[in-house]
């Protein structure tokens, strides 16, 4: 029986949600054990979750719910005046400046610098800015790319409203809105305000690590724009990351875009888990001749040949070397066993070993890599002999089945 979504997206959060929790051997940061990093991670998320875009939407649409307030303004001048007339500071002013005819007066204005559209202006501002850090660290042709993108589109729309425009220029964005105003703000009969609360409280629960809340980030915005299939690649990779940390006892740090440079998606210690990508380490081997025959083919055709890229490289930053490939197979079968997507896999790590090693090491590599289908319907000889790829499937991955494997990758290649 073939694993659902649902069940890829359940096994992801779940080590997400480990790491996030052991933060004295493994983190989901970019800094060194730092919880704050964490949230730099999380609250990227957070800019492009279903909260903020349901409130960013209703603003675009119900801007004239964000209401203005009359505040008294002291106004010092002569001739007419609108407002209460201010009798002792008027007397005070008169005598120190020698002019009789200046006159001292509150005057009713309004404004927007109010409590509650503090809140609505700073969350606005807030996702904002968190999409747009997201943005800058994302390649174009990544599938956060699209997703950020609409965001902040729509958060910059909502923030050139007039009315909200004006809170902007008059509130101050670098103080964090009060318990006081959340508060109101959850009991106004206004919907925009209750918007602004509800994705700003969904904020504060991302801040106290509250396990619903983040599995429900994680899966509506970090997994919400893959396809099933990436989703497993993606699930691969984390597990890969998150068992070599376990094993040497280090910080796992995550890449928020998930396409950093060369497709990092963790730094793990001396390792580096990419992901969809073929690293700078990978130089196009010699055709073969059913290869170069097939190049004539598509060159005559108009097409460029070239190399597929493996789902997952692992390399070692101190040898500088590619240490492990990963093979994913994803398939929706209720019958299948795995065998044909093990058949494919195999054939496609020998090729692609190809452009990584000489061939007088192609077992080494091939010894330490992964063939990874959804669902493993046969037994593996064991022990395992040297050339052959290690095979694990989902339950084996939920299982913490990478363990022996990250064990003797680390052994293997001490420098």
């Amino acid at each position: 029986m073939s694993a659902s979504a649902a069940d890829i997206d359940d096994a992801i959060v779940t080590i997400l949600l480990r790491m996030r929790r052991t933060t004295s051997a493994v983190s989901l940061a970019e800094v060194d054990g730092s919880r704050e990093g964490d949230l730099h991670f999380l609250k990227q998320f957070w800019a492009a979750s279903p909260q903020v875009s349901e409130f960013a939407q209703y603003l675009l649409t119900h801007s004239h719910e964000a209401h203005a307030v009359l505040h008294l303004h002291r106004k010092a001048a002569t001739g007419m005046l609108k407002g209460r007339l201010d009798a002792v500071e008027t007397t005070r002013q008169q005598v120190a400046s020698g002019n009789p005819a200046l006159l001292v007066c509150h005057e009713a204005i309004r404004t927007y610098q109010s409590g509650l559209n503090h809140l609505v202006v700073w969350v606005l501002e807030e996702a904002r800015r968190h999409c747009q850090r997201m943005l800058e660290s994302t390649t174009p042709e990544s599938r956060y790319a699209e997703q950020f993108g609409a965001a902040i589109r729509r958060l910059e729309q909502a923030s050139r409203v007039e009315r909200i425009r004006s809170a902007s220029e008059q509130v101050d964005l670098r103080r964090r809105p009060a318990p006081l105003i959340l508060t109101l703000a959850k009991r106004s009969r206004t919907t925009l305000y209750r918007l602004a609360a509800k994705a700003f409280t969904l904020l504060q629960a991302i801040e106290r690590n509250d396990a619903v809340a983040l599995r429900d980030l994680l899966q509506h915005t970090l997994l919400g724009p893959l396809e099933t299939w990436r989703r497993f690649e993606l699930l691969v990779a984390v597990a890969i990351g998150d068992a070599l940390a376990r094993t040497l006892g280090v910080s796992c740090k995550l890449s928020a875009s998930f396409a950093g440079d060369e497709g990092v998606l963790m730094r793990v210690g001396r390792f580096r888990v990419h992901w969809q990508a073929r690293t700078t380490y990978f130089v196009a081997p010699p055709l073969e001749p059913s290869e170069r025959r097939t190049a004539e083919i598509l060159s005559a055709l108009g097409f460029r040949s070239g190399w597929d890229r493996p789902d997952i490289v692992v390399t070692c930053a101190e040898t500088e070397a590619v240490v492990a490939l990963a093979e994913v197979k994803y398939f929706a079968s209720s019958e299948g066993d795995g065998k044909d997507a093990v058949r494919a896999a195999i054939d496609q790590l020998v090729r692609y070993a190809r452009g990584y090693r000489p061939e007088d090491e192609w077992d080494d590599l091939l010894t330490h890599s992964l063939v990874v289908p959804v669902v493993q319907g046969f037994a593996v000889p064991q022990p395992k002999a040297g050339g052959i790829p290690w095979i694990v499937d989902l339950k084996s991955i939920q299982a913490q089945g990478l363990n022996s494997w990250s064990h003797a990758l680390i052994a293997a290649s001490r420098p």
